[in-house]
């Protein structure tokens, strides 16, 4: 099976910056409709939906970016 996505070498910038906000983030798991698809809410209200599979997805602002 060929990967969705190549692999990068390295990370980007702004990849790199949200995963230092989210660590500094609270998540907490409010539903799981499905075994790979997960909605998560933050402390701020925000509710997301992150998919796992190929290719991730989540409608979070750096859900559809490298």
């Amino acid at each position: 099976m060929a990967r969705a996505v190549p692999y990068y070498k390295k990370p980007s910038d702004n990849w790199k910056e949200g995963i230092d906000a989210l660590q500094a983030t609270t998540l907490y798991l409010v539903g799981r409709p499905a075994p790979i698809i997960f909605s998560i809410r933050d402390s701020d209200d925000n509710t997301y939906k992150v998919i796992l599979g190929n290719a991730h997805s989540c409608n979070c602002t750096l859900g559809s970016k490298p």
